[in-house]
């Protein structure tokens, strides 16, 4: 019985679902930490409207997006005044169609930018280089004055020396410039080349497509199981630290698609290093009560749960098991409704 839950939940890791495919990459800043987990964790990307043109998609596309506070995109911005108003444009981003153009890769544009040809882009030749700090995580620029950090001002170079080798991690393949990114106080950063060209209509169809186990099932806006929720650990006092292993609190959104019988959709949650974390569920329905089976912070996890109506409004009571390292944990949530799925 465990084998098959073990191989029904490494299906739920394959990224499957109808999308639409362009070749448009991103350079981003990443710390080690969020390197590795961005190139191993299947489920990290949000879904952001960059705005990278597929042939046959809307006009306004969604696209898998990296963007966090440790993995920031690079912008160029000529003449770019500290308080102007910045418009998030794919042109600006450093990446293989930098300014209308296919390059052959991001760091082929950084390497144009090296005017003295000494293999290190620095001083004048980053005047109009910006890490983009997506503090909000969606691909939108925050109003905060420190969503746009100057490179010149951070950062001392970044050192072309250090080949871009392409690598694969057990999620996605990229191009890593390890530790090319020199520090002023001394330490380095990676350099990570990432594709987000796939494209899809809403941001929801994007997620629930990388939730799916194949095809993505269809929302039913009839079954009162479908949309988001927001859900809360209500037991979680017993554990010496509640906030954890769940994250920055023991707190998130279910983002729930019920068809017929069956279910699949993502829980949401911030972790404990404010990683933006997606875990796949799927399972199945009958009537107002669920099983699913999901990947939680606690190991494999199992949930079954009730739809009750609590002073006229909907709200989702269930209750989890974990094995992780080989010890069963149980614990009890609650989730209450909050908007339809688009």
């Amino acid at each position: 019985m465990m084998r098959a839950i073990l191989l029904f939940v490494s299906l739920l890791f394959v990224q499957g679902g109808a999308r639409a495919q362009s070749d448009a990459t991103v350079l981003y800043v990443g710390t080690e930490r969020l390197t590795a987990l961005a190139l191993s964790y299947p489920h990290f990307p949000q879904f952001a409207r960059v705005g990278f043109g597929t042939p046959g998609t809307p006009g306004k596309p969604w696209h898998a997006w990296f963007g966090g506070t440790e993995l920031c995109a690079i912008l160029h911005l000529p003449d770019f005044l500290p308080g102007a108003k910045v418009d998030i444009d794919p042109a600006r981003l450093i990446g293989n169609t930098f300014k209308g153009q296919r390059w052959e890769n991001a760091f082929a544009v950084l390497a144009s930018l090296d005017a003295d040809g000494n293999g290190i882009v620095e001083g004048d030749e980053m005047r109009d280089l910006y890490m983009w700090v997506d503090f909000n995580g969606d691909g939108t620029l925050a109003t905060r004055p420190d969503a746009l950090v100057s490179m010149a001002k951070r950062f001392a170079g970044i050192d072309l020396r250090i080949a871009a080798k392409p690598f694969a991690g057990t999620a996605r393949s990229g191009r890593l410039a390890a530790f090319a990114l020199i520090e002023r106080r001394g330490g380095r950063r990676h350099l990570l080349e990432l594709k987000v060209g796939e494209a899809f209509a809403t941001r929801d169809r994007a997620y629930l497509s990388y939730a799916a186990n194949g095809a993505a099932l269809l929302p039913d806006a009839r079954n009162p199981l479908t949309g988001y929720w927001r859900w809360s650990i209500t037991n979680a006092d017993q554990w010496k630290d509640a906030t954890r292993p769940w994250g920055k609190e023991a707190a998130g959104q279910l983002l729930l698609s019920a068809n017929g019988e069956r279910i699949h959709g993502l829980v949401q949650m911030v972790g404990p290093y404010n990683d933006r974390i997606n875990l796949p569920l799927e399972g199945m329905v009958r009537g107002t009560a669920a099983q699913w089976v999901s990947s939680s912070p606690m190991g494999l996890t199992r949930s079954e749960v009730r739809l009750e109506q609590v002073f006229g409004r909907p709200v989702l009571r269930g209750t989890a098991w974990s094995n992780r390292n080989g010890k069963l944990r149980e614990w009890t949530w609650e989730a209450t409704y909050e908007k339809p799925l688009e």
